[in-house]
């Protein structure tokens, strides 16, 4: 089942992991720090309140370039930006990101402004030094609103929304990045909304940290189960 969004067309929507308790649940191909620093950073964010706050906290920043560095982000495709620069940018735009922090992935009236919205951020924070933005960008804001922003990737998000085959070897969200990212925005926001009560009972403190998490997994869980027949 395609959808088209903003200009370009979804491969498939997030129905097909309608079953979301046992998508997510599937044993994740992340181990170690991956999964460490991503725990321990929604942790800290959570206890110190606003985002503001966390990105005030120099232990919170450690810990939120150490899982951008377990993420993937610090190869040398990725060229995650420099600790004190990507920072600096945060700390300016700590404002915007903290009018934010009420918002609810499953919540949302208009998703697909708040999405516009999130990508400005994206664009400003330049998290990665290459040109494309949305992988690092998502994973960054994650973890200073992870009720609202899905982490994305290339490996799993993108290949499950851009790709009919999955085994194909076609770059994915390489161009038109606003436009994929308000079409998959707007689809996660959509399923929140719509499974609300099959997720919540599903989040923990470990790895299924928030709703955006918990379809994020179910994402990760389909694409390897599919990939491995």
């Amino acid at each position: 089942m395609s959808s088209r969004t903003a200009g370009v067309v979804l491969a498939r929507s997030l129905s097909v992991v309608d079953d979301v308790a046992l998508w997510s649940q599937v044993p994740p191909p992340f181990r170690g720090p991956a999964r460490y620093f991503h725990a321990v950073t929604i942790g800290q964010r959570r206890a110190l309140g606003m985002p503001s706050q966390a990105l005030a906290d120099e232990r919170f920043r450690e810990r939120l370039y150490a899982v951008l560095a377990a993420w993937g982000m610090s190869s040398r495709a990725a060229e995650l930006s420099d600790y004190s620069e990507l920072f600096r940018r945060a700390q300016a735009l700590r404002d915007e990101i903290d009018v934010l922090a009420s918002e609810s992935l499953g919540a949302l009236e208009q998703p697909a402004a708040v999405a516009d919205t999130l990508w400005g951020l994206i664009t400003r924070l330049r998290v990665s030094d290459t040109r494309s933005q949305l992988v690092a960008g998502s994973k960054f804001l994650h973890h200073l609103l992870p009720n609202l922003v899905p982490p994305m990737d290339r490996a799993y998000t993108g290949a499950f929304f851009c790709k009919h085959d999955l085994n194909s070897q076609t770059l994915v969200l390489q161009s038109r990045q606003d436009q994929w990212w308000r079409a998959m925005f707007c689809e996660f926001s959509r399923f929140a909304k719509q499974r609300r009560e099959v997720i919540a009972p599903l989040i923990d403190g470990d790895w299924q940290t928030g709703v955006p998490k918990v379809i994020d997994n179910a994402i990760v869980g389909w694409v390897s189960t599919q990939k491995s027949r």
